[in-house]
């Protein structure tokens, strides 16, 4: 079975960290916020042309490392996802990377 962060919002024991896998491994974190390992993973895969380089991205494999990971099962944190689920996290409207939308108040390009 595979698992998503259930929020955001509590911070889980030990902090979120992420693990990138070799050939550039490298250990990302603990911080307290989610959104900061990503922005630092996403820099990294930037910085090292490795795929996954986008914030969206980034944010989905550390909310996927640790919900099937160091959470696996604690149902305080997790919950369970269904197939399409396992790929979808909630992004804030400010995320770096995201083309700006009505709900943030950033001007729309006009067509």
């Amino acid at each position: 079975m595979k698992y998503r962060m259930r929020s955001y919002e509590t911070n889980p024991p030990g902090n979120y960290f992420y693990e990138q896998r070799p050939p550039k491994g490298r250990r990302f974190g603990p911080e307290p916020l989610i959104e900061a390992v990503a922005k630092q993973v996403w820099r990294y895969r930037q910085g090292n042309s490795l795929p996954g380089a986008t914030y969206a991205e980034s944010l989905k494999d550390v909310d996927y490392y640790m919900a099937n990971g160091p959470l696996r099962g604690n149902l305080a944190f997790v919950v369970p996802a269904t197939e399409g689920e396992a790929q979808v996290v909630p992004l804030q409207a400010d995320a770096p990377g995201l083309v700006p939308c009505k709900g943030c108040g950033a001007p729309l390009p006009t067509s």
